[in-house]
């Protein structure tokens, strides 16, 4: 069971980190809405076939798994914000880092609240895949549209399976300092 201010918490946190770091400069915007969860967590509707990029991320502990997804919108606007070249891998490289970067935000925070947190370098998989997500009965499956400098899109749909009771409050740094990223060496 996950209570709801637990949920609330990891919202917060998850718009937080999706705000300050899938934006590449200072100057953009990043406007992040919660969306409605019989869309499929879809960001337009081209994606009929299920064929639309998935980036995954796991961040992992004993007592839940919580998977961070990002539907990327191959269009030609986000193809240029993230990439500054024109091919494919130069595209999915970039994302996949900004990625990377956002959920490392998230893990931090949640370190505060669970230790011992693993999380996974990020993977794809093709959207089909968001409709099996239900089928694991997590206690929070959310969708959000995030889009950048008006134009981007980016679907993120957060989904938490816990094995044990999950409760914590989260309070903001009311400070507004924004912590970089380490970098970690196994």
């Amino acid at each position: 069971m996950i209570t709801d201010q637990a949920k609330n918490g990891i919202h917060r946190i998850v718009l937080n980190a999706v705000q300050s770091r899938l934006t590449l400069e200072p100057e953009d915007t990043c406007h992040v809405e919660q969306t409605d969860m019989a869309d499929g967590g879809r960001i337009d509707d081209r994606d009929e076939k299920g064929e639309r990029d998935l980036v995954i991320l796991t961040i992992s502990s004993l007592l839940f798994r919580l998977l961070v997804i990002f539907q990327i919108d191959d269009g030609q606007e986000i193809r240029r914000y993230f990439a500054r070249e024109e091919s494919d891998n130069a595209y999915q490289e970039a994302f996949a880092e900004v990625a990377n970067l956002c959920c490392g935000a998230i893990n931090r925070e949640l370190l505060r609240f669970f230790p011992d947190l693993g999380m996974s370098t990020p993977y794809r998989l093709k959207s089909r895949g968001l409709a099996l997500l239900k089928e694991w009965a997590p206690g929070l499956l959310t969708h959000f549209a995030a889009t950048i400098n008006g134009s981007a899109r980016i679907g993120v749909t957060v989904c938490m399976i816990g094995y044990a009771p999950i409760d914590f409050v989260f309070e903001e740094d009311e400070s507004g300092a924004t912590e970089t990223g380490e970098l970690e060496l196994f």
